[in-house]
């Protein structure tokens, strides 16, 4: 098949995505400012691409785990330490990650200089999970008495702790299997 006949066989037409600087659709979650850079459904591919602000100290997000979804990570600026399952690793400017379904992993920010990582996540829809996430956050105190409704969208979104799977038979969504209590984000 010629070049010109996969055109011819595209579903959609697709507009290329220019994403200038400070652009974006930008969310404030834990202390982290994240820019979506990228869209599922916007972009020309089925991901979404983010740049993460991480400042200095920031305290690592409760590990968690995609059973589905591919997670990378490029540190444009600064130093970040991610744990990948057992592992963990000081991942300076120009360092890039690939976290593949079923590694549990976090990241923190051990130095006193802010840092910037660009990330992706094969799922098209990571936005939507930063703005229900921002939103719920921003109702209630941290952390929360009840973990349910934080549960319940990190479910909806392929984020689980470790522990936890989705059950599409429960009420609720999410099955803690060793007791876990904690969120994953």
């Amino acid at each position: 098949m010629t070049l010109h006949q996969l055109t011819l066989h595209q579903p959609t037409p697709r507009r290329p995505l220019i994403c200038h600087p400070g652009d974006g659709r930008k969310f404030e979650v834990a202390g982290m400012t994240l820019i979506i850079k990228a869209p599922g459904g916007e972009s020309t591919a089925p991901f979404t691409l983010y740049e993460a602000q991480i400042p200095p100290h920031f305290a690592a997000l409760s590990a968690h785990v995609h059973y589905i979804t591919t997670e990378w990570f490029y540190v444009i600026s600064g130093t970040l330490a991610f744990t990948l399952d057992d592992e963990t690793v000081m991942a300076r400017a120009g360092s890039f990650l690939a976290v593949a379904p079923g590694v549990v992993h976090t990241f923190w920010n051990p130095t006193a200089t802010a840092a910037t990582v660009l990330g992706a996540q094969s799922r098209p829809d990571f936005a939507e999970y930063l703005a229900s996430l921002s939103t719920l956050l921003a109702t209630t105190s941290w952390p929360p008495a009840d973990m349910t409704p934080l549960h319940r969208l990190a479910a909806q979104y392929d984020q689980f702790v470790p522990g936890e799977h989705y059950s599409p038979a429960s009420e609720d969504g999410v099955v803690p299997v060793h007791g876990s209590s904690q969120a994953a984000m």
